[in-house]
């Protein structure tokens, strides 16, 4: 995947992170909560990963249940 930018993050005033890259052909949206924002749900991470290239969702998903070390993942796929 080529970017067309670097990487972009961003504090968002005592609510979390927000950040975002843009690829050529795809692009990803990352948010997170603290615990303290989320009601006592716990950490909150939200991603939303999009292509125009086929992908397997399954290992997408795995990988980044891996790499954030998640204890519970929900996924879609839309």
């Amino acid at each position: 995947m080529r970017p067309l930018s670097p990487p972009f993050a961003y504090p968002a005033e005592n609510m979390g992170y927000g950040g975002w890259i843009h690829w050529v052909t795809s692009g990803a949206h990352i948010y997170s909560y603290p615990a303290e924002v989320t009601g006592g749900a716990g950490n909150l991470l939200t991603i939303d990963a999009y292509t125009c290239k086929p992908f397997s969702v399954k290992k997408a998903v795995s990988f980044t249940k891996k790499y954030f070390k998640t204890k519970k993942i929900v996924w879609k796929e839309i």
